[in-house]
């Protein structure tokens, strides 16, 4: 699969994501929980790059239990922080700046605008991924040969 299809596959993903979120939003009133979301997103990108990836390794399934370890641990203290807490002021003066109909608006405007910056920031995991393998090469080459690659 080439590079930017496996890049456009997790976008949808991360928007669907987004959706399920704002779905759980509205009978809370509270948008806060995309701060939980924030880190999740990052974890479906990377589990969706690995699962499409065609020469998937060792450091590509590395990356992906780091990123998970790591989302998982944010987002578990985040939604344990923010718990029984009222949404948060910036949240509130966004919905203040945008009622009527804030619902359709947070789509777009919070959990769209955070899916699609994950997206974005998560391109670099497959540069990560291939990096990875050129320095674990570059190192192997070096350590046979005796000189720094």
């Amino acid at each position: 699969m080439p590079e930017l299809q496996i890049w456009l596959v997790a976008l949808p993903l991360l928007l669907v994501a987004g959706a399920i979120h704002v779905a759980l939003s509205v009978p809370m009133r509270n948008v806060t929980i995309v701060d939980t979301l924030w880190p999740l997103l990052f974890v479906i990108a990377a589990a969706t790059y690995t699962v499409t990836l065609p020469d998937r390794g060792a450091r590509a399934a590395l990356l992906l239990v780091l990123v998970t370890a790591w989302g998982l641990r944010l987002a578990a203290y985040l939604a344990w922080r923010n718990r029984g807490h009222e949404e948060d002021r910036r949240y509130q003066a966004i919905r203040r700046r945008n009622e009527p109909n804030f619902t359709l608006k947070s789509l777009y405007l919070i959990f769209g605008l955070q899916a699609l910056l994950a997206w974005v920031i998560s391109l670099r995991w497959r540069a990560a991924s291939r990096a990875a393998r050129r320095w674990a090469c570059s190192t192997r080459w070096a350590s046979r040969s005796g000189r720094w690659a």
